[in-house]
């Protein structure tokens, strides 16, 4: 409001912009002990994401070899080839990831994934 009395507003848009790829997931790995490709993890490359809320690892028959929930994008979390203290088979299977961002809007990753034995 000024001296007279007249009242002005403005409003001023903010835009956040999100890069949506910055999960990366690789599409195979070697759970062969040899310090190398040994785990299937995922890799982020933008401080964007707040957390991984769900990643998730499926065989062909639909039964969940791998779970975990709610943790930090950096943090070294991942499927190692085995399933109920054995070694999985060789083949390809499933996952699903989720991914909240800093602006509230999560993201979905659904793809294949080749275990090599």
């Amino acid at each position: 409001t000024n001296a007279e009395g007249c009242f002005k507003m403005d409003t001023v848009y903010v835009k956040v912009l999100v890069t949506r790829d910055s999960v990366l997931v690789p599409n195979a790995f070697t759970p062969d002990a040899s310090g190398k490709n040994d785990i299937f993890r995922i890799r982020t490359i933008n401080t964007g994401i707040r957390e991984i809320r769900s990643f998730r690892i499926w065989d062909k028959w639909g039964e969940l070899m791998y779970e975990k929930e709610h943790f930090d994008p950096g943090a070294p979390h991942g499927w190692d080839g085995d399933f109920r203290g054995k070694k999985a088979e060789a083949g390809v299977y499933i996952y699903r990831i989720i991914v909240d961002y800093i602006d509230n809007f999560p993201d979905e990753k659904i793809g294949q994934l080749l275990l090599i034995r």
